[in-house]
C-alpha cells in the first residue's frame, strides 16, 4: 500500500502502515515545515511477520528497518532485556514488535486511517487510529491481551524530531526530576555526568559546569547523549525559531509518566554512521532505557486476560507565541 497521507487545511500527516505503521511526516501547511526526521537516501529492509531473534541480536534487525519518523515501542520499550510472565521468561527485542510488523487498515478516509496489528510472540493487538481534527492530529490507541493468561508489557512513543527544522529553538517539558543515565553507551561523543541527578534543563558536564540540554543547537555538533526524564504534566513543545512556529505533542501523564531524551547531532560513525540528526522525546511507561530497567523499577504492566487498555496523544503546529505547554 505504501505510504498513506491524511489532513486538512492546515495539517498534512503521512504514514505507512505496511512498515510498522511509522509516522513518516507532520507537515504544517503554513510554512511546509515537517517536524519529524527521517533517514536521508535511506531504504529499509522488507517489513514480514517474522521478526529474527531477540535479544542483543535483535539490536541488527532494529537497524535494518529503522528509518526514523515516530514509532510505536509496544510490548516493550529500548534495549532488550528479560521479563518474566505468567508462562514463563521472555527475552524481549529492541523497541518491541509493533515497530518491525506490517499493520492491516481497517479504515481509510480523507482525514483518517486505522489500523491494527497482532503481535507474533506476545499475546497482544495493537489498534492504531490516526485522525485530524481542527488542524491537529489525535493519536488513539487500544492494546488488547488476547490470551487467558495475564500478559506484562511496557509502552512507549518514539517521535525522532528533526533538528534542522527546529534549529535555534527550544524543547519543554514539565519535569518532575532528570537523570543522566549510567553507562553512558556513546562515551566518545557524550559530555554529560553519567549517573548525574540534575535539575532539568541544566545538565552537569564532565567539563565543569553545566548545559542546557533541552535548547537546540543551530547546526550539527557532534552530540549523542541521553537524558531520563519524570514528567509532571504529559507534553512537549518544541519552537521553531526560524519559521515562527511551535510543535506540541500532548499526553496523559497517568499513562506515560517517563520520557528519555535521545540527541544525536551528527555523532561521527557512533549511529548509523553519523547519518542521525536529530532528537527524540519518547514518552514511556516505565523509566530507564531497557526492559531490565523497567522490571528492577517495579514498572512493568499487565494486561488481565481478554483485558484492554486505551491511550491517547494529541500533536498540532501553532505560531511561536500562542499558549505554553502549561497553559
Amino acid at each position: 500500500m505504501g505510504t498513506i497521507r491524511v489532513g486538512d487545511d492546515s495539517l498534512l500527516v503521512d504514514c505507512d502502515p505496511d512498515a510498522g505503521f511509522v509516522i513518516s511526516a507532520i507537515i504544517d501547511v503554513a510554512t511546509g515545515a515537517n517536524a519529524l526526521w527521517r533517514r536521508t537516501g535511506f531504504v529499509p529492509g522488507e517489513f514480514r511477520r517474522i521478526l529474527g531473534p531477540s535479544g542483543d541480536l535483535s539490536i541488527e534487525s532494529f537497524i535494518d528497518l529503522f528509518a526514523g519518523g515516530w514509532f510505536e515501542m509496544f510490548p516493550t520499550t529500548g534495549y532488550p532485556g528479560t521479563v518474566q510472565g505468567a508462562v514463563g521468561p521472555a527475552v524481549s527485542l529492541l523497541h518491541g514488535e509493533a515497530m518491525r510488523l506490517p499493520w492491516v487498515v481497517t479504515h481509510r478516509d480523507a482525514s483518517t486511517v486505522e489500523a491494527s496489528v497482532d503481535m507474533v510472540r506476545t499475546p497482544f493487538r495493537l489498534t492504531r487510529r490516526l485522525e485530524i481534527v481542527g488542524g491537529e492530529l489525535v493519536v488513539s490507541e487500544q492494546a488488547e491481551n488476547l490470551c487467558p493468561v495475564p500478559a506484562p508489557y511496557v509502552w512507549g512513543h518514539h517521535p525522532c524530531f528533526d533538528r534542522a527544522t527546529f534549529a535555534g529553538g527550544r524543547f519543554e517539558i514539565d519535569a518532575l526530576s532528570a537523570e543522566v543515565p549510567a553507562p553512558v553507551y556513546d562515551v566518545d561523543h557524550n559530555s554529560l555526568i553519567p549517573g548525574a541527578v540534575f535539575a532539568f534543563p541544566q545538565a552537569p558536564t564532565a567539563g565543569g559546569g553545566a548545559r542546557d540540554v533541552a535548547a537546540i543547537p543551530g547546526s550539527p555538533d557532534g552530540r549523542h547523549e541521553q537524558t531520563t526524564l519524570v514528567v509532571r504534566r504529559g507534553g512537549v513543545r518544541i519552537t521553531a525559531p526560524r519559521i515562527g512556529r511551535a510543535f506540541s505533542l500532548r499526553w496523559d501523564e497517568r499513562d506515560f509518566p517517563n520520557v528519555l531524551l535521545w540527541q544525536d547531532y551528527q555523532a561521527g560513525g557512533a549511529a548509523f554512521w553519523g547519518t542521525c540528526d536529530t532528537f527524540a522525546v519518547e514518552p514511556s511507561t516505565a523509566p530507564g532505557r531497557s526492559l531490565d530497567d523497567a522490571v528492577a523499577a517495579g514498572a512493568v504492566r499487565e494486561l488481565a486476560p481478554g483485558g484492554s487498555v486505551s491511550v491517547t496523544m494529541r500533536a498540532r503546529w501553532s505560531a511561536i507565541d500562542e499558549a505554553h505547554l502549561s497553559a
